[in-house]
């Protein structure tokens, strides 16, 4: 902004004086002061900002409370067993149960009664649909493949893409 026009008057004296310009309004003389002790940041628009912020807040604490407990139901299912169904390179189906450990570090599979466990944090991607495109299963819409750190392949296909 413009510096103020300062206007020379007289005092009644005749001596040359100096005034001020007086504020416009009361608003005007509030923003003035309290830019007296300000330290470069906008008054008014942090007000603003946070009064915004905490009127999101409530959704944002809402949707995270709605993500916890769908994670919180998924560890749930995992830790009794969900069965599911593993698709095999040559693109045979194969009926398996899946667990999780009480830590929820290790995943558990189970097919024709042969067990394999896979520690979570050996699982390098997950992809969903038709990728990875590189390997020979023949993916679809409904699949899901976890890429292990050994380059290895899991694929599950579900019945619904949710």
């Amino acid at each position: 902004p413009e510096p103020p026009v300062l206007t020379p008057t007289r005092t009644p004296d005749n001596a040359p004086a100096v005034e001020a310009p007086q504020a416009v309004d009361a608003q005007q003389e509030k923003w003035e002061g309290a830019s007296q002790f300000s330290d470069g940041r906008s008054v008014g628009a942090s007000s603003v900002g946070t009064e915004m912020i905490k009127g999101m807040l409530p959704a944002k604490e809402r949707e995270l409370r709605e993500i916890q407990k769908r994670i919180k139901m998924f560890a749930k299912e995992m830790l009794r067993g969900q069965e599911m169904t593993a698709l095999a390179t040559d693109g045979q189906l194969k009926k398996c149960v899946v667990t999780m450990d009480r830590k929820l570090k290790n995943m558990k599979l189970e097919i024709n009664q042969i067990k394999r466990s896979i520690e979570l944090h050996r699982i390098d991607e997950i992809h969903q649909g038709t990728e990875p495109n590189d390997i020979e299963t023949p993916l679809d819409e409904l699949c899901s493949t976890l890429v292990l750190n050994t380059g290895e392949c899991i694929t599950f296909r579900f019945t619904t893409v949710d």
